[in-house]
């Protein structure tokens, strides 16, 4: 390929490298003093505990020599003796391995300083240097494009475009050959697919009636699992469901394994559309849409949804599912992560906010709406944590304004409810984006880089699983306690859900260090069990219960769609944007902190994690609904407050 470059371009270029270079130089300068800086704090944290462990052996061997030359004196038996050594021994025994574990952390602290470093330096070249070297290589191919083009061209022009790039530095790659690249590659897929139906096929066409009735459903035997279908049927055809915490689970479980088992195998679907997970949800959702359950239903079909919400709702399994993953994974989240995170968290979710409300303010430039109707009837209902911590307390605001709060809130319901279902689309959409570009993804890891911490050896009995059910329980009650005893909504000023609270103390207690390890290993593993085993039968409750598709419809006009829309496509890119200027992951950034700020509270923020399938950021996931949710609440003061409405059928048109 001809290099087409005048000498005074090839000097413009030269000139930005070597601007390039010198903030590479200067950044490694500013790199290199944080670097010995953590370097000396981390040798001084290494002396400081080598000093400590030998005192503390020192000081157990003091007591033991001594303890055993009080007992030599009084002529104690030897059994006695033999304990009392046993039991020294297990005491320096645990504080050498207190002190290993101390040293191994501050080694990977060391080693995750380097990485960072290193990390940040590939990041500057990539962006001051090699970015240039990609527009060196872009215009050059473009001309000589033009110029080939200006030819009578004797080729192809696919085949010419390959050849051009075979004879480049291949540092821009044309869209054409990218377009080629991916359709290529779905050719692949499909015909992978085709051949592992085939083979399937002839596998099963060859099963016999024994075992078709043994083929497994979630594990279950065929007709085994159908036997529980059919007699979950018969009890609710019988009317013989209760409100209890028998039925209500059972049904759910039942339409998940089904429902789930299927979106599970349909490769596009399980790929780019969240799999069970959302298969699950919509299916429940349509049981209602469709009458077959909920309050229109028939006299069966109005028991069964009674008892789901009884159990689900009334009694709260979806908190007893949040509070659960929230401990678990709060508890065992690593203090530097704890600390590097938050920060920068907070910044990307103002990002998306900000963005999907520049993305949805530019949609007034087609619509015509007053800037007054995108705020209150669209920004403050999308944002808003939910029905219960939003979009409720949003309705006494705009009351106390001059506002009806009954028309506000019954249209900011419609509105909430079509950005939430369009929130867990873009969740399944860009889950299916990471697949595809593993670079965007850190497979549910927010953070950019590891952060490795080690703990002592523990053995979790089920009394410590016990132990740490009854520590998610106390929390979740001493979070209550917070938001409805303590610091009320009269008392504030501002209404702070009781899950901000919990993630509060669960943060504290982990700074604090006050949670034996065991516990918190057990409150892992109810984290594992409950977040890996029970999700899709809690999608199916947040589709009966929480997605509701009439209102979803009733809000399908161009300007909603339009303005929902572009609100969690600002959600999305926002995040991203930063996410790699503050360490984190780009779909990981964008699932937890801008698609669980437009989905509809806790529940929308479960079907966004879940479709995703990344259930491990619920804290996250928490922070965004929650308490970013809850400074909504101030911003609806103030925008209310702007513009008063003492006829809120002209302010709602």
């Amino acid at each position: 390929m001809e290099f087409m470059f005048t000498p005074e371009e090839m000097q413009r270029f030269q000139l930005k490298k070597e601007a390039g270079q010198a903030k590479i130089d200067k950044s490694k300068v500013k790199l290199n003093k944080i670097q010995e800086k953590n370097e000396l704090i981390i040798e001084k944290h290494l002396a400081k505990e080598n000093l400590r462990h030998t005192k503390e052996l020192d000081k157990l061997e003091t007591k033991r020599k001594k303890k055993l030359s009080t007992l030599s004196t009084k002529n104690v038996s030897i059994e006695i003796t033999d304990e009392i050594v046993k039991f020294y021994d297990s005491k320096i025994a645990k504080e050498n391995e207190l002190y290993k574990i101390a040293i191994k952390n501050l080694t990977l602290a060391k080693q995750d300083l380097l990485n960072g470093i290193e990390s940040s330096n590939a990041n500057n070249i990539k962006v001051y240097l090699e970015s240039i070297n990609v527009k060196i290589s872009k215009v050059n191919w473009k001309r000589n494009w033009k110029k080939l083009k200006e030819k009578e061209l004797t080729k192809d022009k696919k085949e010419a475009t390959y050849k051009l790039y075979e004879e480049s530095d291949k540092k821009y790659k044309p869209l054409q050959i990218k377009v080629d690249e991916m359709i290529e590659n779905f050719k692949l897929q499909w015909s992978t697919f085709k051949l592992k139906t085939e083979v399937k096929i002839n596998k099963t066409s060859q099963y016999t009636w024994k075992d078709w009735i043994n083929v497994k459903i979630w594990t279950i035997p065929a007709w085994l699992a159908f036997t529980f279908l059919a007699i979950i049927i018969t009890a609710i055809l019988t009317k013989s469901v209760e409100s209890n915490m028998i039925y209500a689970p059972a049904i759910l479980l039942i339409i998940a394994v089904f429902a789930g088992s299927i979106f599970s195998k349909i490769p596009v679907w399980k790929k780019y559309f969240g799999g069970a997970v959302m298969g699950s949800m919509f299916i429940a959702a349509f049981l209602v849409y469709f009458n077959v359950l909920g309050p229109e239903a028939n006299a069966a079909g109005q028991e069964v949804y009674a008892s789901i919400k009884a159990w689900f709702k009334n009694q709260d399994f979806l908190s007893l599912y949040i509070s659960v993953l929230l401990v678990g994974a709060v508890l065992l989240m690593p203090r530097k992560l704890i600390i590097k995170a938050t920060g920068g968290f907070l910044v990307i979710i103002v990002a998306g906010s900000l963005l999907g409300l520049l993305l949805a303010m530019m949609s007034t430039l087609v619509t015509g709406m007053s800037m007054q109707n995108l705020i209150l009837n669209y920004t403050l209902p999308i944002l808003a944590d939910g029905n219960g911590g939003g979009i409720q307390p949003i309705g006494k605001i705009a009351e106390a304004n001059g506002y009806d709060s009954g028309v506000w809130m019954s249209r900011a319901l419609a509105i909430s409810t079509l950005a939430s279902i369009l929130s867990v689309i873009a969740a399944a959409i860009v889950s299916g984006i990471g697949k595809s570009k593993p670079s965007l993804s850190g497979n549910g890891k927010l953070m950019l880089t590891d952060i490795h911490t080690v703990y002592r050896t523990a053995k979790v009995n089920d009394r410590n699983i016990a132990a740490a059910f009854l520590l998610i329980l106390v929390i979740y009650i001493a979070s209550d306690i917070l938001a409805k005893a303590v610091f009320t909504e009269a008392r504030v000023g501002i209404l702070i859900p009781n899950f901000a609270w919990m993630i509060i103390l669960c943060l504290l207690a982990n700074l604090l260090d006050v949670v034996p390890l065991e516990m918190r290993l057990g409150a892992e593993k109810i984290n594992k069990f409950i977040s890996k085993q029970t999700t899709w039968l809690l999608m199916v409750g947040v589709g009966i219960l929480f997605i509701d598709l009439k209102e979803f419809i009733s809000a399908l006009n161009p300007t909603s769609i339009l303005v929902c829309v572009l609100f969690v496509l600002g959600a999305v890119v926002g995040p991203m944007l930063l996410a790699k200027v503050l360490k984190f992951n780009c779909v990981e950034a964008a699932v937890s902190a801008g698609l669980c700020m437009t989905a509809q509270g806790g529940s929308g923020a479960i079907a966004v994690l879940g479709t995703s399938e990344r259930m491990n950021l619920m804290p996250f996931g928490q922070i965004t609904c929650r308490i970013a949710g809850s400074l909504i609440l101030v911003f609806a003061a103030i925008a209310f407050s702007k513009w008063p409405g003492p006829n809120p059928v002209a302010a709602l048109v």
